[in-house]
């Protein structure tokens, strides 16, 4: 069994109890004390302060005669130590050796709540490399970007407005192409040209195949070029992260690249939403609408995933994404903070970035599409 280290900290034998209510009863003590395997629980009093109820004063209070529908807060522990997330080893050690306890809670300068370490675990050197519960990212023609909201690893910045920029980019191609394929097929075999489907002299059927297409040319191009192998990688990495499997090569080779929280699901759930809204009838076109959507969604949106916005990356692809991987653990070992602010955690999701190059590469095009006679005004 591998040994501690000094170097190892508090977030390293974190167990992620959640805490029992205020008005949890003695008797939801003993069942999940039972549950979890452990001889303390945390629980939440009313004041919005964190305490501990352990296994002895609940087996107390009820040999006692106490009711196992009374309060547990009522039984709680005053001798509750919370620790910082990056607390060391050797100072772990000294608290409990010298306050004579069994457990404490991680709690952060916010006061936010990061989970609970046991003495016995400390002393029998069980080892968990700290690891956020969630992870989301991005890929950009420059690498992997990795958050967990408070803290961030691989590409950033100028990396994800380069993303934003290159959809846009993808996205006017497909509408070019779409325009030079109307007119190629209106020459060619005498179909409606573009326009008619500018002015609406097609039936509605044509109109939607014409608006679809740009979108299937949008995904095919994202398949083609490099991004759709780094947006596997950047999936493969999350799931390795969230499954605590070790971030080498031969493991992260062999995770999923479709993730159910890929952006790729809201953006499909967004489109069957509007598309349905656009072909039912207006009285109750929006109820069947939800419902197709929460229904199919995340199941076509994988679909999207596997055949379109993403493709077995190379390994140069999955390096990449293993390093941005460690580099955010490391970051979320030595941070303090257990939560993000809401700006911090909207700064955080890169998104800010990728729509500052996307509204700059929009801008261009536009100036570009009114030095040309504005062919993009069809769509």
């Amino acid at each position: 069994m591998d040994r501690a280290t000094p170097q190892e900290i508090a977030l390293d034998y974190a167990r992620r109890i959640n805490p029992l209510f205020p008005e949890s009863s003695l008797n939801a003590a003993m069942e999940n004390l039972q549950d979890v395997g452990v001889a303390a629980l945390p629980i939440l009093l009313e004041t919005g302060e964190l305490a501990i109820v352990r296994e002895e004063d609940v087996r107390k209070a009820m040999l006692a005669g106490a009711s196992p529908f009374e309060p547990a807060a009522g039984y709680c522990s005053r001798d509750t130590v919370m620790i910082a997330p990056d607390t060391g080893f050797e100072a772990m050690s000294e608290i409990f050796r010298e306050r004579g306890i069994g457990e404490a809670l991680i709690v952060d300068a916010e006061g936010r709540y990061g989970g609970m370490v046991f003495a016995l675990d400390l002393f029998l050197h069980r080892m968990h490399e700290a690891r956020p519960g969630l992870v989301g990212g991005l890929a950009t023609p420059f690498g992997v970007y990795l958050t967990n909201g408070v803290v961030s690893g691989g590409a950033r910045g100028i990396a994800l407005a380069a993303t934003g920029a290159m959809l846009t980019v993808l996205f006017t191609a497909s509408v070019l192409a779409t325009l030079g394929l109307l007119e190629f097929f209106s020459r060619a075999i005498g179909t409606p040209g573009a326009a008619k489907v500018m002015n609406g002299d097609v039936d509605q059927v044509w109109i939607t195949v014409v608006n679809s297409l740009p979108v299937l040319l949008f995904l095919l191009f994202i398949r083609a070029i490099p991004l759709s192998g780094t947006h596997a990688a950047e999936h493969m990495v999350v799931h390795a992260i969230e499954r605590r499997e070790p971030l080498t090569y031969e493991v992260v080779r062999r995770m999923p690249r479709v993730h159910p929280r890929c952006g790729t699901n809201i953006a499909v759930g967004a489109v069957i939403f509007l598309w349905l809204m656009d072909e039912l009838p207006y009285e109750y076109g929006a109820l069947i609408a939800l419902a197709a959507t929460i229904m199919l969604w995340r199941t076509v949106g994988g679909l999207v995933q596997y055949w379109f916005t993403t493709k077995p990356p190379s390994r140069a692809q999955l390096e990449n994404a293993i390093g941005a991987g460690k580099e955010l653990i490391v970051r979320y070992r030595s941070s303090r903070r257990l939560a993000p602010s809401f700006g911090q955690r909207v700064l955080n999701t890169g998104l800010p970035w990728v729509l500052a190059g996307g509204l700059a590469a929009s801008g261009l095009v536009y100036l570009i599409s009114v030095l040309l006679g504005d062919p993009l005004r069809v769509f």
